[in-house]
């Protein structure tokens, strides 16, 4: 991870995503929380990658 750049954390329901997003910008990391997460983005149809 590098402070200058926008750091955006998930998980599958957001739970963990939002302490580790805490965390980070705490620390002095620019980041961002994707709110819906996992689930949100899998619904929708949304392209995964994986690796």
């Amino acid at each position: 991870m590098r402070r200058k750049t926008t750091n955006i954390v998930y998980c599958r329901t957001g739970m963990q995503a939002s302490m580790t997003y805490f965390v980070l910008r705490y620390l002095g990391y620019d980041a961002s929380l994707y709110d819906g997460s996992f689930i949100e983005w899998s619904k929708a149809g949304e392209m995964i990658r994986t690796g």
